[in-house]
């Protein structure tokens, strides 16, 4: 096996004024990695939306039909989207409704409302059917070439591939924030940071990482932190391992270990609840003021 590092520069989410056929593309790809990161954060996946793109009646599947029908159109491919689906959660049917050429979603970042202006002429690339499917596959090189999927479902096959490229790598992230939407060096909109923050899931993922043991510090480093807040008693105490003398000193300053509400003792680690650790800290200050 090749030990490779890869970047991958995610193109940001879109919602302009008008929004047509490859923002719809690129808000795909932007679902999928945003539900790659949700599942690593948080250990759970929003499904809701990636279903009505992705399932057999969604908005993928409908677009390819309509791109084979003889007499397919934008409207009507707008028109089987809003009806069929009438009741999903992620779709807003009250923007669907002030116009028939457009359908709006709600994505992770915000709703983004569709026009489907050119959206059946873009996505044939070619025809679409299962016999066609069979013939892409040809070892013919010509009839292959020919029968080509539409350019959703390239789209949607090579994001596959990156998906499944991702899944077998070790994943770090890094949140791209812009400070303003003017390119200014000097301007700093709290509103607009607050809301790319929100939408990235920076907050959510602080508001549970705070909500359970958000500090650590290895058993080293807090034995030597701490060792001199510890009265005779344990200091007398015989203590075989390190991670055992971590789990006395850590009852002495914070709690009982049976009740694991303050911290918790891991194999290389000791997590502290929120405000547990910021505690010693001030124990500590307290300590050698004193001194």
């Amino acid at each position: 096996m090749v030990t490779h590092i890869d970047l991958l520069d995610i193109f940001g989410f879109e919602a302009f004024a008008t929004n047509r056929f490859e923002q719809f593309c690129i808000n795909f790809a932007n679902e999928k990695l945003q539900q790659k990161f949700t599942h690593d954060v948080f250990k759970t996946v929003q499904e809701d939306l990636l279903d009505l793109l992705e399932a057999p009646l969604g908005v993928i599947s409908l677009l390819n039909e309509e791109c084979i029908r003889p007499m397919g159109n934008d409207l009507t491919f707008c028109s089987k989207l809003t009806s069929t689906h009438d009741v999903h959660p992620r779709l807003d049917k009250q923007k669907a409704r002030l116009s028939a050429s457009h359908f709006a979603l709600k994505h992770y970042a915000g709703t983004v409302m569709y026009c489907v202006d050119g959206f059946v002429e873009t996505n044939k690339d070619a025809l679409s059917t299962e016999v066609v499917s069979l013939l892409a596959t040809s070892s013919n090189h010509l009839v292959s070439h020919v029968f080509q999927d539409t350019v959703v479902s390239k789209f949607k096959t090579q994001l596959a591939g990156l998906m499944a490229d991702i899944a077998a790598t070790q994943v770090h992230y890094v949140r791209c924030i812009k400070p303003n939407a003017v390119k200014s060096s000097s301007a700093f909109d709290f509103r607009d940071v607050a809301d790319q923050l929100r939408c990235a899931g920076v907050v959510e993922a602080i508001r549970i990482s705070r909500a359970a043991f958000p500090n650590k510090l290895s058993h080293e480093r807090f034995l030597h932190r701490f060792e001199l807040l510890q009265n005779a008693k344990i200091k007398a105490a015989n203590v075989v391992t390190v991670g055992a003398a971590c789990a006395q000193l850590a009852t002495a300053l914070v709690g009982q270990p049976e009740s694991p509400t303050s911290f918790v003792l891991g194999s290389l680690h000791i997590f502290f609840a929120a405000g547990v650790l910021e505690g010693n800290e001030s124990r500590y200050c307290v300590h050698f003021t004193q001194i």
